[in-house]
């Protein structure tokens, strides 16, 4: 039984996937799954499979799948001071929980019918005594077990609420249903549904299904049998018991006055609508530069290469994922495009490699402290120019050189006109390169540029396997939905003489917090209820707790007493 919800990979995940499914709708619900961990009361050779919705059995020691005891916690509705009754309490896991809401003063009871699961669920609450965190910030309702077959107990006693493991048959429902009183509720297995039911007066009951379930059906003692028994006692509490816990209270109280900082409440956003590791992780970029025939990298191409990748880094540490790997592209593009062909030279290339280092500088400088739509028109821009150098590249790669002389004076021209533009850059005149004024004023090639450039970004990400490791459901929705969600870092681990640039990217995770305020804001703004999540720092709860009853002014074994004897 389970299956219901994603499996977490502690505690904490596994009861935010409860609450994100709906399984759980209550903060003291919450607080108590949270308090105790599912995988203390499995084996040890078992723990990797506690966080699953799904429920375990070993011999006869028995849990139920988390969305089930969420369910029936829910249902229960207990509160502090009333009396509990779980038939089939197995391991203990639920009955622990609800100690700790009915707190110090309720009654908590269960029978179980096997006598090892019996001491199994003792040992677990031992355990749970002497190492859990959860008694400083809860008072507890020890749970008291004994073995039996819960359709033997002789009649007489009721409870305010009453939980039943096993599918009830049809034949003994009228005996379980008498365990409850006028006003109480009992939950139970009843032909294949989990059901909640309210006792309204002698006679009268109302009836909610709560899920479809499949349980296995209580044993039903044969008639010669005759092990009747009856439920275990109530013991009221030593006035020692009463003034530790009144105590504690007092000292809980305190502490949460003066460390309010202790929870953290987040909201949980639906499991559908989560993210998947992958879907929010972009680990490494993988950009071939030359081939493996090219020679050996001379002292300039050295240099240029290592100002490439440096600038590349420093420009994309304030960039947005899309940024990256459109900038990215652009630099791959300069250096490799031209070589389609076979037409190209090494003086060519250096200088190809140069203006684009140089435009990854300019705009470093300039753009950092620009405003993002100011940033964006110009890498629209620049994308465009680098589009028609490109176009420009092959068409006279494809007239031919006509004369050696008109090929080096076309370059010489070219080059002065390099040099002006840069200095005219560096003094704040434009923050691109190649940029003319027909081009900033055409709104027709604005255009063009932007469809030119979702193209060869498209092209570059499925043709040449540029993108490793990326898992992006829609290339254009996500790319302008990072832009606004977080920053990335960028690392280059490769030498400047190396064949191959590999630009490794740091894990690009979005901020869990900061996208589910999002989703809180939105949620405000819509009608629509978020749920929040708190979580609580137990480890430092347990500090304050333990410092405070270190200055209480008393005998030190009244202290350790006060500490459920823990030193």
């Amino acid at each position: 039984m389970g299956g219901a919800v994603s499996c977490g990979q502690d505690n904490d995940e596994l009861v935010d996937n409860l609450m994100g499914s709906g399984y759980i709708r209550t903060k003291k619900v919450e607080q108590v799954f949270r308090a105790i961990d599912r995988a203390d009361y499995v084996l040890s050779a078992y723990r990797e499979g506690a966080y699953k919705d799904l429920a375990w059995k070993h011999g006869n020691i028995h849990l139920s799948a988390p969305c089930i005891y969420s369910e029936v916690l829910e249902g229960l509705s207990l509160e502090p001071g009333l009396s509990f009754l779980n038939l089939g309490s197995g391991t203990g896991y639920l009955s622990t929980m609800a100690g700790l809401l009915l707190k110090q003063h309720g009654v908590n009871h269960g029978i179980e019918l096997h006598e090892d699961c019996l001491r199994y669920a003792y040992d677990r609450l031992e355990t749970f005594k002497q190492t859990s965190l959860a008694l400083n910030e809860f008072d507890f309702c020890e749970p008291v077990f004994i073995q039996g077959n819960c359709l033997s107990i002789i009649p007489g006693r009721q409870y305010d609420r009453v939980y039943c493991g096993a599918a009830c048959p049809e034949s003994h429902e009228a005996f379980i249903k008498q365990f409850v009183r006028i006003g109480g509720i009992l939950v139970m297995p009843y032909k294949d549904q989990l059901l909640r039911i309210q006792r309204v007066d002698e006679n009268t009951w109302v009836q909610n299904t709560m899920l479809p379930v499949s349980f296995a059906t209580l044993v039903v003692p044969p008639s010669s049998e005759h092990n009747l028994f009856q439920l275990p006692e109530y013991n009221p509490l030593s006035l020692q018991e009463l003034c530790r816990g009144r105590i504690r209270r007092r000292l809980r109280h305190n502490i949460w006055c003066e460390h309010p900082e202790l929870e953290t409440v987040k909201p949980v956003l639906p499991v559908h609508q989560r993210q998947t590791p992958q879907q929010r992780t972009l680990r490494r970029f993988v950009i071939p530069i030359f081939e493996e025939s090219d020679e050996a990298l001379t002292d300039d191409e050295q240099e240029i290469s290592g100002r490439a990748r440096f600038l590349l880094n420093a420009r994309l540490t304030d960039a947005q994922p899309g940024e990256a790997i459109t900038t990215s592209l652009q630099l791959v593009r300069a250096v490799i495009q031209p070589n389609q062909n076979g037409e190209d030279n090494q003086e060519m290339r250096l200088e190809r490699v140069s203006n684009v280092v140089h435009t990854l500088d300019s705009t470093r400088d300039v753009g950092v402290n620009t405003d993002f739509h100011v940033r964006q028109q110009r890498r629209k821009s620049a994308v465009k120019n680098t589009v028609s150098s490109a176009g420009g590249d092959d068409t006279s790669t494809s007239v031919g050189h006509s004369s050696s002389v008109a090929t080096d004076a076309s370059e010489n021209n070219n080059r002065v006109e390099e040099r002006s533009k840069r200095d005219a850059e560096r003094s704040g005149v434009t923050p691109y390169w190649n940029m003319s004024d027909s081009d900033s004023n055409s709104d027709a090639e604005q255009e063009s540029a932007i469809v030119q450039r979702k193209k060869i970004a498209k092209r570059e990400k499925t043709d040449s396997g540029i993108v490793d490791d990326a898992n992006l459901s829609n290339d254009e929705s996500s790319s302008s939905s990072n832009t606004n969600n977080s920053n990335s870092d960028i690392t280059d681990t490769t030498d400047a003489g190396d064949a191959i640039m590999d630009v490794d990217l740091p894990d690009i995770e979005i901020d869990k917090s900061y996208g589910n305020t999002c989703r809180a804001s939105r949620g405000s703004n819509t009608g629509k209820d978020v749920t929040v999540a708190h979580y609580i720092d137990s480890k430092a709860f347990a500090l304050y707790m333990k410092e405070k009853i270190k200055q209480l002014p008393l005998p030190f074994s009244i202290q350790v007493y006060m500490n459920y004897d823990r030193i």
